[in-house]
């Protein structure tokens, strides 16, 4: 018993250490000019305000959508920056944008200014404050309290990290979504249902009205269907009705985002996703892969993130690791 709430009471600890950590000063650090976080912010305050998303590109918009060019600042100062604007806005999908544009606007942020970075930066601490507990609760679950620990730790202290989960960018929401899948295939692949699969369609559904890579979150809920299920001498058929309709469920979804850009302007709406669709992609970036990532302008010397990619690598060609642990590895490798 004393050792259940010594547990108990570690765990609480270190968690609300880590929250802390991840709450202060988190709408200074990253600075507050980041104008990836203003892409959301403005989309969704117009979007709540005036029905129609206006933000700024510098994708290929027609001159008729342009509706500002100049400076947009906080209050006549700091933090300000020269953008363009466009009406419609239809770089991403609408959902992360009414999300942070809802807590802009709750905070009384004025659509004209540059937007708080502590206003849009709210519900992110909350979200990858869940994220902490499911990495967390999916360690233990695989390798015990003490790994779990370490690892909610890791996540939680880690400046990389800590940083990046601060940021209004809906990567933090498409990684909540994902590791809830993780959990979810795992629970498959203890007691195989096919409302685990069709689940996961539904958050891979949401995650892609985030941002479109959200969708890309099924074929990995598919892939770990098919795993399991080939156990079986009878999993073809089984396997490919659940994926068929897993698809159907995104499917509707994707037809959400197909309706949101057709309402605004069909011929914006695909000149953009065409020329989103062609960026730059492939495994041309492995090349960078043990090197820490940049924050604002400066480059963060990490050397635990740095140390996590080894671990990773080690286990990924070590091929020793086996069961749930197979399956956090091929989420790993996937993301």
């Amino acid at each position: 018993m004393r050792a259940k709430l010594f547990k108990i009471s570690l765990f609480c600890l270190v968690f609300l250490f880590t929250f802390v950590l991840r709450a202060h000063n988190y709408d200074r650090t990253p600075t507050p000019n980041h104008l990836d976080e203003m892409l959301y912010a403005w989309s969704g305050l117009y979007l709540i305000e005036e029905g129609t998303p206006v933000s700024w590109s510098t994708l290929d918009y027609p001159q008729r959508a342009e509706v500002f060019v100049g400076e947009r600042s906080y209050g006549g100062g700091l933090p300000k920056a020269s953008v363009t604007l466009y009406r419609p806005w239809l770089d991403e999908p609408p959902l992360f944008s009414l999300m942070v544009g809802w807590f802009a606007r709750h905070f009384g942020a004025d659509r004209t200014q540059f937007v708080p970075s502590s206003y849009i930066r709210y519900p992110i601490i909350f979200i990858s404050t869940a994220v902490s507990l499911l990495i967390f609760f999916l360690t233990k679950k695989i390798s015990g309290y003490w790994a779990g620990l370490l690892a909610l730790l890791i996540y939680g202290t880690t400046p990389t990290l800590v940083f990046s989960a601060r940021t209004a960018m809906p990567e933090n929401v498409i990684a909540l979504f994902y590791l809830v899948v993780v959990v979810l295939m795992l629970r498959y692949h203890q007691k195989p249902s096919q409302k685990y699969l069709y689940f996961s369609a539904v958050l891979a559904g949401f995650a892609g009205l985030c941002k479109p890579t959200g969708y890309f979150i099924l074929p990995l809920a598919i892939f770990l269907m098919v795993l399991k299920d080939r156990e079986k001498k009878d999993w073809l058929t089984k396997s490919l009705r659940r994926a068929f309709v897993s698809l159907l469920i995104m499917l509707v979804f994707v037809g959400v985002y197909l309706a949101y850009g057709a309402h605004y302007d069909w011929e914006i709406f695909k000149r953009i996703v065409l020329i989103q669709g062609f960026r730059p992609a492939g495994f041309g970036a492995l090349a960078w892969f043990f090197t820490t990532p940049s924050y604002d302008t400066i480059v963060l010397r990490d050397s635990v993130y740095v140390f996590c990619l080894l671990s990773a690598a080690y286990f990924t060609f070590g091929n020793s690791l086996r069961g749930p642990k197979k399956i956090v590895l091929y989420a790993f490798v996937y993301w």
